[in-house]
């Protein structure tokens, strides 16, 4: 826990100062994570962990090695989804489905914009089967607004 801490903390620390650094920091951190946290002895947390690290990997992207990066953060989220169910725990499947999403929409800002348009739009769907909004408004308006810009940019040219 305190590593997965620790590279929540970096990720936080990225958002004010030295990007890349502190990304490649954090990601160290939720690896070291990993040496407890695994899918047979600590499911939540390994797909917390999983979860965590997709977005450090997806934030990284911005930066530098946006297909590489992006490609790792959809392993990792993929990876959360394996206890991350819809049936199980639909609000956490909502959540790692929103951040499919928008991985595969940075994605498809350099790469097969199409196809990660498509995928990026289902994943929003996805999160929209749980984030309704008469249940969870806020999340609604979130998964929402990013469904919307996700159509207005697979559309454009």
């Amino acid at each position: 826990m305190t590593q997965n801490n620790i590279g929540n903390a970096y990720c936080t620390l990225a958002d004010v100062e030295a990007k890349a650094v502190n990304y490649d920091k954090a990601i160290k951190s939720y690896e070291e994570a990993f040496k407890v946290y695994t899918l047979d002895h600590f499911p939540m947390d390994y797909a917390m962990t999983q979860n965590n690290i997709g977005y450090a990997y997806h934030t990284f992207a911005e930066v530098e090695a946006k297909a590489v990066n992006c490609e790792k953060a959809l392993k990792s989220y993929e990876e959360a989804l394996k206890v991350r169910t819809l049936d199980r725990f639909p609000m956490d499947y909502a959540m790692t489905q929103n951040n499919i999403g928008n991985a595969y929409s940075t994605l498809a800002v350099v790469e097969a914009k199409a196809v990660n348009c498509e995928k990026a739009i289902k994943s929003c769907e996805e999160a929209l089967k749980v984030f309704t909004k008469q249940k969870f408004p806020e999340n609604y308006q979130l998964v929402e607004r990013n469904h919307r810009n996700l159509l207005n940019f697979c559309i454009d040219k």
